[in-house]
């Protein structure tokens, strides 16, 4: 919003057409010689970003490992340094292969793009999958903390929302590559017709570990 409001509403429409990085841009014209430190900061937070994805890509990895989602190697510790070693590794490939190799195949922005689109619909489906999780585990099993206000009225209010947001992603289809995005994410979902299962056995499997105890459905009025 700061970007924005430094670049001017009278000719926004320039904004997404400058051949300069609009913040170097502004920075130059703003701070003068001094735009280098905004270049650092820049980078610093690019750097900041990238650091904190992987180390929470390699937890997650490393957890579903632990559940059985995934394979089982992911768990192994390290014995010395007490780190996912397999899940870190598995990281790193992801990183060269995608993160680097399909930008040199497309171009680094319209990978920036593809992947933004993609991590879009991934997570409406998975926050849109909260939201009716929510329902039935309050419906269900804590119906004395069941709260339609809470527990119905806002997740639905919520999941429209994010499918508003998924419609206007996909309709009109990008371009290419950009249109790949929702196949992409389409096939992924059609390829785990059994991930509830698997989910669930993952999680027997671990709640030992986790301390978690299980739940008796409850008879709602």
């Amino acid at each position: 919003m700061a970007i924005l409001t430094g670049w001017g509403n009278s000719h926004i429409d320039t904004f997404a057409q400058s051949a300069e990085n609009p913040v170097i841009l502004l920075a130059k014209r703003l701070w003068g010689a001094a735009w280098i430190f905004v270049l650092v900061a820049v980078i610093n937070s690019i750097l900041g970003a990238a650091i904190s994805g992987t180390n929470a890509a390699i937890r997650v990895f490393y957890a579903m490992g632990r559940a059985r989602s995934l394979p089982a190697a992911l768990e192994y510790i390290h014995p010395r340094f007490r780190t996912p070693v397999n899940a870190i590794l598995l990281q790193t490939f992801i990183t060269l292969t995608i993160g680097i190799a399909i930008g040199f195949w497309i171009g680094p922005d319209q990978e920036y793009y593809f992947l933004g689109v993609t991590m879009t619909l991934t997570r409406i489906f998975i926050y849109s999958a909260g939201n009716i999780g929510v329902f039935f585990l309050y419906r269900h099993e804590r119906c004395s903390e069941f709260s339609p206000l809470l527990h119905f009225l806002f997740p639905v209010l919520s999941t429209l929302s994010l499918l508003w947001v998924a419609y206007h992603s996909v309709v009109p289809l990008p371009e290419r590559p950009l249109r790949y995005a929702p196949i992409l994410v389409g096939t992924w979902l059609g390829c785990r017709p059994g991930g509830a299962v698997d989910r669930a056995q993952g999680l027997q499997h671990a709640a030992p570990a986790s301390g978690f105890r299980e739940r008796k459905p409850c008879k709602c009025g």
